[in-house]
């Protein structure tokens, strides 16, 4: 019994001892092989640039005024500077007095159309009217005595016989009256006169009734035709009248012609005026002024430089070996240490085909550029602000990843420690694409097992290991 009790207790003593003389296992960090989409990640700086322009007077001349300074914020069409204009002035006012004169040309011009159109109108009327009245005598005396006129002086000359019988008897019997004393003298004078003109009523009757038996003398159809012939020649020389007419017209289409020259001449001129003073092309800020007041300023001497802050954008230099970590319609986050804790977006719209040399110190490096556009401003953006852009960009989904902790190179091959009940066991794996976390392991693990991602340099497989909770 003693002797058992002897044996234990040089068992305890020898585990006792074992216990803090023997090296410990390592404590090791781990991280477990799993699956998920790889992303490259993108780190760079860029320059933030912008349209610039330079506002220039499109005519030469002295400034006498600036109306804005060097980081002023200009809209679009906001007067910058005037130039001297003095000279442009007084051709603009010549310009409107040649246009008031035109004007006042041409409505006299116009007036004396409608003059002359209303004073040959009257006369053409006119004559038409004596050509119609003259050839209407001219028919009818062609025609000669109607029938009806005929009866008519037939009637007539009845009528007057009746009446020259009648005054006859009258003035024999008032003779005999008078022979014997019954009448007066003066009543004797009345009959006769009577007789007398019934007589020549009855000669004029019979006169007119031989005309219109006859029918229209030759020298009555002469007359009446030399009336037509003297009618028509007033007429023609109305209508000659037109040409008067026209040649007004044309006096006033030419005093039209002169009003539209001098209308354009005085745009002209007030165009040149407006040139005097300088306007912004579009809104944005002014970055550098060139010229004082005083100095001359010409279309080849800009005034000032304006920057388009509607427009800008970011030129990233992205190193040849992180290309891959770029796409176009990429979204990129821009940040700079004057704004901490913001930041502004962009996307990628154009990459370069061509990668450039750089000089970064003593060494060569080739860059290639990138056109970010501002889809929005976390903080103020000004051109030649350097800034910093961040962004990255899928290239592989359901890989198997691990943690770069956990990779080593051995031998130029990439191996891992994998984990297994309190040991470790070297193994060689293929690896694949990375970004600053994680990387993609092509051969070699599974998803689930567990691989150290400390004191790498000082495992060798199969040692024993605990693992930090």
């Amino acid at each position: 019994m003693m002797r058992i009790v002897r044996i234990i207790g040089v068992v305890v003593v020898v585990l006792t001892a074992g216990y803090f003389v023997l090296p410990k296992p390592p404590v090791i960090d781990t991280a477990t092989v799993f699956t998920g989409d790889l992303s490259a990640d993108l780190s760079t700086t860029g320059i933030v640039e912008a349209e610039l322009s330079d506002v220039a007077p499109r005519i030469a001349s002295t400034v006498t005024k600036l109306l804005v300074q060097e980081g002023s914020i200009v809209r679009q069409g906001q007067p910058l500077a005037l130039l001297t204009n003095l000279e442009l002035q007084s051709q603009v006012d010549q310009a409107q007095a040649s246009v008031s004169t035109a004007q006042e040309d041409l409505n006299r011009a116009e007036q004396a159309v409608q003059a002359q159109a209303k004073q040959s109108a009257a006369a053409i009327a006119g004559a038409k009217s004596v050509v119609r009245t003259s050839e209407a005598q001219l028919a009818d005396i062609k025609k000669g005595a109607r029938p009806q006129e005929i009866a008519q002086a037939q009637d007539a000359v009845r009528v007057a016989q009746v009446q020259s019988d009648k005054a006859t008897s009258d003035l024999r019997r008032m003779k005999a009256l008078y022979q014997g004393g019954a009448i007066s003298t003066r009543d004797m004078d009345s009959a006769q006169s009577g007789a007398d003109i019934a007589a020549a009523n009855l000669n004029s009757s019979r006169e007119r009734l031989d005309l219109l038996s006859a029918g229209p003398r030759s020298d009555e159809l002469k007359a009446a035709a030399s009336q037509v012939a003297t009618a028509r020649a007033k007429l023609a020389d109305s209508d000659a009248s037109l040409d008067a007419v026209k040649i007004r017209e044309h006096e006033a289409a030419m005093a039209r012609s002169q009003v539209r020259r001098a209308q354009a001449a005085l745009q002209a001129a007030e165009t040149q005026l407006g040139y005097a003073m300088v306007r912004s092309p579009f809104a944005g800020v002014i970055v550098r002024k060139h010229a004082e007041v005083g100095e001359m300023a010409a279309p080849q001497a800009p005034i000032f430089s304006l920057a388009n802050l509607n427009g800008i954008w970011v030129t990233a230099e992205v190193d040849e070996e992180d290309i891959g970590a770029l796409a176009p319609g990429q979204r990129v986050k821009i940040t700079v240490a004057a704004y901490p804790g913001k930041q502004s977006e962009g996307a990628v719209v154009r990459i370069s085909q061509i990668a450039e040399p750089k000089a970064v110190g003593r060494a060569q490096a080739k860059i290639v550029r990138a056109k970010i556009v501002i889809t929005r401003q976390g903080f103020p953006l000004k051109p030649g602000m350097e800034v910093d852009v961040n962004g990255s960009v899928p290239v592989s989904k359901n890989a198997v990843l691990i943690s770069n902790g956990a990779l080593m190179q051995v031998g130029g091959k990439d191996q891992v420690f994998v984990v297994t009940e309190g040991r470790v066991s070297s193994r060689f794996v293929t690896a694949g694409l990375s970004n600053y976390d994680n990387t993609a392991i092509i051969a070699g693990l599974k998803p689930g097992e567990r691989v150290a991602t400390s004191m790498l340099d000082k495992l060798k497989s199969g040692d024993r290991v605990r693992v930090r909770r």
